[in-house]
């Protein structure tokens, strides 16, 4: 089993702290076997460009001070919308979106690794209908643990070190039908196929791990008062006809996390939020 893992000094669950990064134009990458995956930072939903200026690095350098010494920090972004890059400085932690008439067959960490991007995939190379991805500041402590090789239509992955605060995985060609959090650690499951791999999201500090929301039709699991989401899962309650077409974060209001499928099935939402 292979951890990636960044160090870090301090613990800071809370405001965003905003940094000037670059655009990326709109591609296709193939990644384990899955194309295209889109990396958008930019699309017909509006470029999600953070502001900067001073009133940031005060802002940063006076929390800082605060937990001086308190251990590693994590300062986490709202939801962008529109993007699935991080700007530079940040590492992505979580992220989905909409695959409209298609079906999600992967949402995870670009290359299964902790980076700027996130990638999300629909079925019959359908290009997302809306995309989102929630950054956290470098350094952040947080790891990204990779099930074993795919064999089969189910994976789980659980964390090395810290507790779980996000789920993800890929499919191959094949439907989502769920990525959530159980007594395994993050568990993904295929519609079919033998390429399901899951990847655990992992961080040190605490996290208010919100019980499942389940119902039919787009189901949000909302955060409390004053927390953020940073990472969350979807599952449906039968996978007899259906997979997912939406699993993103909220971003608007406490946040969360929104999962939909395609036909009148129960679906189960998780969410991670930091306090």
């Amino acid at each position: 089993m292979t951890v990636h893992r960044l160090h870090a000094v301090a613990i800071l669950i809370g405001g965003a702290i905003a940094v000037a990064g670059c655009r990326h134009e709109v591609g296709a990458v193939s990644v384990d076997g899955i194309a295209p995956i889109y990396d958008l930072a930019a699309d017909a939903h509006g470029d999600a460009a953070r502001d900067t200026g001073d009133a940031d690095s005060a802002l940063e350098a006076a929390a800082l001070d605060v937990l001086d010494g308190s251990g590693a920090a994590l300062v986490v972004e709202p939801p962008a919308k529109g993007r699935l890059d991080c700007n530079v400085g940040y590492v992505a932690i979580a992220g989905g979106g909409n695959c409209g008439a298609a079906q999600i067959r992967a949402t995870m960490p670009k290359d299964g690794t902790l980076g700027q991007q996130w990638t999300l995939s629909c079925t019959a190379s359908a290009a997302p209908t809306e995309t989102w991805v929630v950054c956290a500041k470098l350094p952040a402590p947080i790891t990204v643990t990779p099930s074993a090789s795919p064999s089969g239509p189910t994976a789980s992955a659980a964390c090395a070190t810290g507790v779980l605060v996000g789920t993800a995985g890929t499919c191959g060609s094949f439907g989502m039908i769920g990525h959530k959090p159980d007594s395994r650690g993050a568990f993904v499951t295929c519609s079919g196929g033998q390429a399901a791999q899951a990847f655990a999201i992992c961080a040190s500090g605490p996290l208010d791990a919100r019980p499942p929301v389940t119902g039919t039709g787009v189901q949000t699991n909302s955060c409390s008062t004053g927390r953020r989401v940073v990472g969350g899962g979807c599952e449906l309650a039968s996978s007899a006809t259906n997979t997912l077409t939406k699993s993103y974060p909220t971003g608007s209001g406490d946040s969360g996390w929104v999962c939909d499928v395609a036909g009148s099935q129960p679906v189960q939402v998780w969410a991670f939020c930091a306090p």
